[in-house]
């Protein structure tokens, strides 16, 4: 098996998130209206996804029946949501972001400042069993730009 998700060609949430984040910082970097259009194509097809799933983002959308979750993902659409909300001014990414983070706050975060990293539910290799329902830092940071973003203070490393 080749590829991040169930099978070559299947739809592996982690790099749906990561090609709206991409698309949208590159955009956001280069002012070209194609990024624009390629990461808001993946807006529609990411929440309609996330939808049927009620917003908990699974390991890979064409993969229904695998109850792992990819925690990671959803911090990482959140972000990227949060970016789109602010350069388009529309409300339903803002909408999108804010249902993706309340799943993660309620669902998903430790605030037990006893352990470390603060979202769980991710998983760290599709192919690799055993590797589910961990925390890895990458969610937490995402997760946190997101909540940064919302409140207008930016946490922003990619520039």
């Amino acid at each position: 098996l080749g590829g991040q998700g169930k099978f070559p060609g299947s739809s592996w949430t982690r790099g749906q998130g990561w090609a709206l984040c991409g698309f949208t910082l590159s955009y956001r970097n280069t002012g070209r209206e194609d990024y624009l259009g390629t990461a808001l194509s993946s807006t529609a097809y990411i929440a309609r996804e996330a939808s049927v799933t009620d917003f908990v983002i699974p390991v890979d959308f064409s993969d229904r029946e695998d109850p792992r979750t990819d925690s990671v993902a959803a911090s990482i659409m959140a972000s990227a949501y949060t970016d789109l909300y602010r350069i388009t001014g529309d409300k339903g990414h803002r909408d999108t972001a804010m249902r993706l983070l309340e799943v993660l706050d309620t669902g998903y975060a430790d605030y037990d400042t006893t352990n470390d990293g603060i979202i769980t539910g991710c998983t760290a290799a599709y192919h690799e069993k055993g590797n589910s329902d961990v925390k890895m830092q990458y969610a937490d940071y995402f997760y946190l730009e997101a909540l940064l973003k919302l409140e207008d203070r930016e946490l922003d490393i990619w520039t």
